[in-house]
């Protein structure tokens, strides 16, 4: 009989959970990734452009820091989903994941409302 190449329990991660200090370490680290990230990377990257860059290498910082911004936004969300996925029952994590979806929806919205004025005012 042939043995795969992957091995389904090497992988598998039912049964493991988080220690609520290790969940609690998950969460921490998800929030500042989800709003300190930004600020940190506007305050380095962003700033020292306006004032001091000119050029084309403007336009490959300004590139990468809004990578690095996404990035962080996504890992944020990688890591609360991990801890609502380990520990149903940590508040911390529901908490965060009602916060995300609604500053996510949030920023959707601002995103249409401000089209619709921009498409609006080129009209006039």
């Amino acid at each position: 009989m042939e043995r795969s190449y992957i091995d389904s329990e090497q992988f598998s991660d039912a049964g493991k959970t988080l220690t609520p200090e290790q969940a609690r370490s998950h969460c921490i680290l998800s929030l500042l990734l989800r709003y300190a990230a930004p600020v940190v990377c506007q305050f380095f990257f962003q700033i020292p452009i306006s004032l001091f860059s000119r050029g084309h290498d403007t336009l490959f910082i300004a590139t990468f820091s809004t990578i690095l911004m996404m990035a962080a936004y996504f890992y944020s969300w990688g890591l609360m989903l991990s801890v609502r996925r380990h520990n149903k029952d940590y508040k911390f994590g529901k908490v965060l994941m009602f916060l995300y979806i609604f500053d996510t929806i949030a920023a959707i919205l601002f995103v249409f409302i401000s089209v619709e004025i921009f498409i609006n005012n080129i009209s006039l």
